[in-house]
């Protein structure tokens, strides 16, 4: 005679192998994931909030260590009257990562250039934008990603990006923002363990 399974019975039959899975880290050598979205930026020295378009990269070259790529275009600042007409950056540098099954957490270290153009306040001898400028930066980031399925990920960031525009009609400015990142990436699998 055959009985009925008992629902405790079933969610251990069920959950065993789910959990047999994320045993071992998601994240490992030769993986490589990316990610794209509208992220805001927070000026340390300005009351302003600068908004950007990314596109990042995490290739990792061994299980815990990623080189990270990021590039942020400049859309517009959401005050009346605008610090910059421009200020978008690339940067490339290694994140170390702790994992847990599906779960990352990454800190990492990011030297790159900004491509810096301030505008000028109305009425001055330079009224309208200054030249482009090329500006060393650096960031510090966090990222705290999930890895849903084979192909896609939600991914939590936060950056704090030094930077200094020198030259200006009020002398050296700093630029330093925080900036936040969060949505949805993809990846795949592009060399062997």
């Amino acid at each position: 005679m055959v009985g009925r399974i008992p629902i405790p019975t079933l969610l251990v039959v069920v959950a065993l192998p789910t959990f047999a899975q994320t045993q071992q880290p998601f994240a490992h050598r030769g993986l490589l994931s990316a990610s794209a979205t509208i992220a805001p930026g927070w000026m340390l020295d300005q009351a302003l909030t600068n908004i950007y378009v990314t596109g990042g990269f995490h290739l990792f070259l061994e299980d815990h260590v990623s080189l990270r790529g990021l590039a942020a275009w400049y859309i517009d600042e959401q005050q009346r009257s605008p610090l910059l007409d421009q200020n978008s950056r690339i940067s490339f540098g290694p994140y170390y990562h702790f994992t847990f099954g599906r779960a990352d957490v990454a800190l990492g270290f990011e030297p790159g250039v900004s491509f810096a153009q301030l505008r000028e306040p109305a009425g001055s001898d330079l009224s309208g934008s200054a030249p482009v400028r090329v500006v060393p930066n650096t960031a510090l980031g966090a990222s705290c990603t999930y890895y849903v399925w084979k192909y896609l990920h939600f991914f939590v960031e936060a950056h704090y990006l030094r930077s200094r525009y020198a030259g200006s009609s009020a002398g050296t400015l700093d630029l330093d923002e925080l900036q936040a990142m969060a949505g949805l990436g993809w990846q795949v699998k592009v060399f062997g363990r």
